[in-house]
């Protein structure tokens, strides 16, 4: 490339000066061909040997070519004229002058993107290494080939399996598409990374590099919501979902005067909406005098739409009060676990 820029950059001295004559003019003018001739030979080099690298660059370049060329062949077309030669010379030195500086720009654009993916071979700092592990991660041929940047690879891969066995792709995201979101990390610590403008995954420093929160990063759950309600289990179960703040009680699914019965009011009660991945849903009461109910409520009184890890089982009223043996009725918040997807 620099070849190509050094050439063209010898054409406009060599003609600067030139005499009136016609006889001095056509003179030049043929000194003026050889140095185009040398300028495409100079470009079928570079076109050899970016073809293999740069197949976009090595197109545009023989776009360029192309243009030398026919620069060149309206030599021949040349009128005998001092002031035709001098209006061809005019017309060849403004093409000369663009195509120096589309070079120029080519060169620049492959060098910023040569720079730009220099990242994910030659990390030169955490942030760097970070968006590394994130490009290597998404650019996976194979699913099976995500593992080796995952969190608790042999655990979650059965889940990995289940998600990508029919349904995988791979995707290549500049540097630029993948922001750090936090400023400080500590080992061990969970911090989120923006791809692409929209999708957050959650990463932690571990002793054996930067890691993916697979779970976390998919809002994975270990029991889904529908083999939860379907069972009416009365195991505490962990939940990652979209949680928001309902206006009463009604959507639990029972008349008020039985909610009343079994100590479910809204004096002591709120009610959320979980919302899964998959867009499946519940409905759970929370307790409000619960120090994770308070906090809950804290995070909910927005009215917007979070993600989090709630801990729900279903509960039933007997005689000596609530008992977690048996099938239960109403599915109750125990727990507020972590205030996103990580835990």
């Amino acid at each position: 490339m620099k070849k190509i820029i050094l050439l063209l950059a010898l054409i406009i001295p060599a003609v600067s000066g030139w005499s009136q004559s016609k006889k001095d003019l056509e003179a030049k003018m043929n000194h003026f061909q050889s140095k185009v001739d040398s300028i495409v030979a100079a470009y079928d080099r570079q076109i050899a040997e970016l073809k293999s690298e740069n197949g976009q660059l090595a197109s545009e370049l023989s776009s360029l070519k192309l243009n030398l060329t026919n620069a060149s062949t309206s030599l021949s077309l040349l009128a005998k004229s001092n002031s035709d030669l001098e209006a061809q010379y005019k017309v060849l030195t403004a093409k000369v002058d663009s195509l120096t500086k589309l070079v120029k720009l080519r060169q620049a654009a492959a060098n910023t993107e040569a720079n730009d993916n220099n990242y994910i071979t030659n990390p030169q700092n955490e942030e760097d290494s970070i968006q590394s592990v994130v490009y290597q991660y998404y650019a996976a041929p194979k699913w099976e080939d995500r593992l080796a940047f995952v969190l608790d690879a042999e655990k979650v891969k059965p889940h990995m399996r289940q998600q990508y066995s029919n349904n995988y792709s791979s995707w290549s995201y500049s540097k630029k598409n993948i922001i750090v979101m936090d400023e400080k990390i500590s080992m061990g610590q969970s911090f989120k990374v923006l791809v692409n403008g929209s999708t957050i995954i959650y990463m932690k420093k571990t002793s054996s590099g930067y890691k993916i929160d697979w779970d976390a990063s998919t809002g994975h759950n270990a029991t889904s919501i529908k083999y939860f309600e379907m069972n009416k289990s009365t195991t505490a179960t962990n939940f990652r979902g979209r949680v928001i703040l309902q206006s009463d009680l009604s959507n639990l699914g029972y008349v008020d005067e039985y909610l009343h019965d079994i100590g479910i009011t809204e004096d002591r009660y709120y009610s959320v909406s979980i919302m899964d991945v998959d867009y499946n849903s519940m409905y759970a009461a929370v307790n409000k005098t619960s120090t994770d109910g308070k906090r809950l409520l804290n995070l909910l009184k927005d009215g917007k739409e979070h993600k989090i890890i709630l801990q729900v089982q279903y509960q039933k009223k007997q005689a000596n009060g609530w008992a977690n043996d048996g099938i239960g009725y109403i599915p109750v918040v125990t727990k507020f676990v972590s205030e996103d997807w990580s835990m």
